[in-house]
């Protein structure tokens, strides 16, 4: 993917490097990697919990950062579910779409 579209994906993990581009984690493709699910806390101490951001969050001018000690500030996120709608798309990959992964 990278090869076919560099100015789209990028494997390199340096943050300069990714900017405008997906960044394909390639790494974290083996039995003993590990990532963070939705709603997690973290093993190091002080690090904030894995939540869900709104589009518009993104966009944010600092980055939102929700720590288990402030649970109150933001457990109304958990009301909502952003992928309630995930299972109701019907999509399929096209042969084209997969061959052009292939190579």
């Amino acid at each position: 993917m990278e090869r076919k579209n560099p100015s789209l994906y990028v494997t390199k993990m340096t943050k300069a490097i990714r900017k405008n581009r997906i960044y394909l984690d390639y790494l974290r493709n083996d039995r003993g990697s590990t990532a963070i699910a939705p709603y997690s806390t973290r093993a190091r101490s002080g690090a904030p919990v894995a939540l869900p951001l709104d589009w518009k969050e993104l966009n944010a001018k600092s980055r939102p950062a929700f720590s288990v000690m402030e649970f109150d500030k933001w457990k109304k996120r958990l009301a909502t579910d952003p992928w309630v709608e995930m299972l109701q798309v019907k999509q399929r990959l096209t042969a084209k779409a997969i061959r052009d992964a292939q190579t």
